[in-house]
């Protein structure tokens, strides 16, 4: 079971690999195949299809990057969003690859919709639209704030990651704070 969850993985990093280098359509199973040294055969054992496992690789990835620290015992929703915002920017400067594929990938009609990254799972069972009713973040339609945080933590990362900013602690800060700004109410 070990060596079998090992392959998927191994598999999961050559295609997200050779997608990054040669973009979705040019990254044939055939390709995978030849870069990983796993018979198509097997890699048609592991995964349904090409789509099956490009929404592998980008649930995996996007779990990297979402992959947030405990939540429980914030004093406020401010505070969880804080770390929420911290994690999410950490998770993905240390996993670059994951995070490029997801940031290209994330609008591509073979990623499956519901896999999308929503900050409406953000602060547990609290959604967007509890904290709006609540006073606690602007009101607003969910999805477009969704997109706009979202959008305003993947740009800055992509710019890091080019080396046209510096997120040190302070930047990180900086945009965690802008980030909140945007949404909570005063």
């Amino acid at each position: 079971m070990k060596k079998t969850f090992e392959k998927k993985q191994f598999l999961m990093d050559i295609t997200r690999d050779l997608i990054l280098e040669v973009g979705l359509p040019a990254a044939s199973i055939g390709k995978i195949a030849k870069k990983s040294g796993i018979p198509v055969g097997s890699i048609y054992h592991a995964f349904e299809n090409k789509e099956d496992l490009v929404n592998q690789v980008y649930v995996r990835s996007r779990d990297r990057i979402v992959n947030i620290g405990n939540m429980q015992g914030k004093d406020s929703i401010e505070n969880i969003l804080r770390d929420y915002f911290l994690d999410y920017i950490n998770n993905a400067l240390s996993n670059r690859q994951d995070f490029l594929f997801v940031e290209r990938y994330h609008l591509s009609p073979v990623i499956d919709r519901k896999r999308l990254i929503k900050a409406d799972i953000i602060v547990g069972e609290l959604k967007l639209t509890d904290l709006m009713e609540q006073g606690i973040i602007k009101k607003g339609a969910p999805d477009i704030i969704d997109t706009a945080i979202v959008g305003m933590l993947h740009n800055s990362i992509a710019a890091c990651l080019c080396g046209m900013i510096n997120l040190d602690e302070t930047g990180k800060k900086q945009l965690v704070q802008l980030c909140l700004d945007a949404i909570i109410c005063i």
